[in-house]
């Protein structure tokens, strides 16, 4: 898959350019006819990759769904019931996921799957620590004055706005 291409930029030159050829009366309509005259292939080149990437992502959600464990197919997982997901997220080597029914896995299937969990909980927990860490001073204020966060960030705000600027360190 190619590389998504931001075009707001593309959309904001468009307006520039009018603004300064046209003043200032400026509506949807020519503003799109004059970048699809311009950036046409572009534009129309970053909204297929944008579906491209949604109809990737509908297809992923099928698939995690697309083998149900009560099916109808005389499965019995009594053990596990609805604890187990209907399919494995396995990596493949050559990057992204294959979609495995769980009553299809096998023991590599099940440790890939296993190993995948643990590393996502190892990131939520470092993503966890990062946000504990953000919101330390700010909760530590809220709690100290009893205000909301946009408050607290805003004192927090004054305050470092009212520090003197640090001096340059001089070399020897």
């Amino acid at each position: 898959m190619s590389t998504l291409i931001n075009i707001g930029p593309m959309i904001a030159k468009v307006i520039r350019d009018m603004l300064t050829e046209q003043g200032a009366i400026l509506d949807v309509d020519s503003v799109y006819a004059q970048l699809i005259a311009t950036k046409g292939v572009e534009v129309f080149q970053s909204e297929r990759m944008l579906a491209e990437v949604a109809v990737r992502r509908k297809i992923k959600s099928h698939l995690k769904h697309a083998h149900s464990i009560n099916s109808d197919d005389g499965i019995q997982l009594s053990l596990i019931k609805d604890d187990a997901p209907a399919t494995l997220a396995v990596k493949q080597p050559e990057g992204g996921y294959a979609y495995v029914p769980l009553r299809l896995a096998a023991l590599a299937d099940l440790d890939a799957a296993t190993h995948a969990k643990e590393e996502n909980i190892k990131n939520a927990r470092a993503a966890l620590k990062r946000w504990e860490k953000t919101i330390k001073p700010i909760r530590e204020l809220m709690e100290a004055e009893n205000v909301t966060f946009g408050e607290a960030q805003k004192i927090l705000s004054d305050r470092q706005a009212a520090k003197p600027p640090a001096k340059a360190k001089k070399k020897a």
